[in-house]
């Protein structure tokens, strides 16, 4: 599976509508909503909102992590968990920013956190998005295979060059939609 493909999976596993698409997890009845009244504007209640209601629904589990734009990431790096913002604060008196950072084994890779959960951003997510769950619920499934054509023509073999199209039939949906919490403005 090429990075296109992958791209175009994740874009519809989060925002499909389930009509011609993926059942999204943005679109899934059974996920719940955390209502934010100024888009962009994630706080740290926010956050242990989300939580809280995987945690109700009794999804809770250690591979939880949140799913959010690289603007509310920026966003989440520049404020405490009391609204501070983290320039003002200088030394971090009042706590560290909301979204950290904290290095990964010996490789000298790092991996974003919020509140002790695996954070990612992605421009797959809409703008102003942010997902919290456990994503082992989402579930992808391909039917028939894949149908590859191949594409010969004169300018292609001048250039030595073959052309090839791959077609995949792919349905996707939250199996256990009460495993995510997402935000609405």
């Amino acid at each position: 599976m090429n990075l296109e493909m992958e791209i175009a999976f994740d874009a519809d596993g989060i925002n499909g509508s389930g009509s011609n698409q993926c059942d999204g997890i943005l679109a899934h009845a059974d996920a719940a909503t955390v209502t934010i009244t100024t888009a962009g504007n994630v706080t740290f209640a926010d956050v242990l909102e989300f939580e809280e209601d995987v945690e109700t629904s009794n999804a809770l589990e250690n591979n939880c992590c949140y799913l959010t734009t690289p603007a509310i990431k920026k966003r989440l790096k520049q404020i405490t968990e009391f609204g501070l913002v983290t320039a003002e604060i200088g030394d971090n008196a009042h706590g560290p920013a909301i979204w950290t950072t904290t290095m990964v084994g010996n490789t000298g890779e790092s991996q974003g956190m919020v509140n002790g959960y695996k954070a990612v951003s992605s421009n797959q997510a809409a703008a102003n998005t942010m997902i919290f769950g456990s994503f082992d619920w989402y579930y992808y499934a391909i039917f028939d295979g894949a149908e590859i054509t191949v594409t010969e023509d004169a300018g292609l073999a001048q250039r030595r060059s073959v052309q090839f199209c791959c077609n995949i039939d792919i349905d996707g949906k939250p199996v256990k939609g009460e495993a995510f919490s997402h935000n609405v403005t």
